[in-house]
């Protein structure tokens, strides 16, 4: 056989098998729908109702079986309902097979960020002290112009009618300009 003929034959009999596997990714699609209401219910007791709607088995913690939980879900796939149900939970969702599911809570959510659920969201970052304010230990916040101006004042020979009458003008300055204190 020629070598152009064992290569068409090689990518049929591989196309063959990627088209015969079943898919990795999951379509939401193929996922089932429910639909709950709940006010302060159970999540283990919510759970259950989730698994007589969908089939799917669920593991949870026994310490977050009887965590309060309030929702309105309808007709949502079981992904994007669960992330609902459990969106006040720092939580983890494992697709095991068989249709079992296990939920994984690390703790409650901070309910100061709304973007604790959103798991690809950027963290936040520190906030900048506000400019001209002193900072937390009391130090003064100078800005970088306002280093500038002091440092170029601070570099020019002062003129006779600028100096001042207590004798400031033979210290040293720092780097903001400001007389270091001397030891008198």
């Amino acid at each position: 056989m020629k070598p152009v003929s064992i290569l068409i034959i090689g990518l049929i009999g591989l196309l063959g098998s990627v088209l015969a596997a079943p898919s990795l990714a999951t379509d939401a699609s193929d996922e089932p729908l429910f639909s709950l209401t709940a006010d302060a219910e159970p999540l283990g007791v919510l759970l259950q109702e989730i698994t007589i709607q969908t089939g799917y088995r669920f593991t949870l913690d026994g310490k977050w079986q009887d965590h309060p939980v309030s929702a309105a879900i309808a007709n949502l796939p079981l992904e994007q309902g669960l992330k609902r149900l459990l969106r006040s939970l720092n939580h983890t969702i494992i697709w095991d097979a068989d249709r079992r599911i296990t939920i994984m809570v690390f703790g409650k959510a901070d309910p100061v960020r709304p973007s604790a659920a959103v798991s690809y969201g950027a963290p936040p970052q520190d906030a900048e002290p506000d400019i001209g304010l002193p900072a937390d230990d009391d130090t003064t916040v100078v800005t970088e112009s306002e280093a500038v101006d002091t440092a170029e004042t601070a570099a020019k020979p002062a003129a006779a009618d600028d100096s001042p009458e207590d004798g400031a003008s033979d210290r040293e300055t720092d780097a903001t300009g400001r007389p270091k204190p001397t030891d008198e």
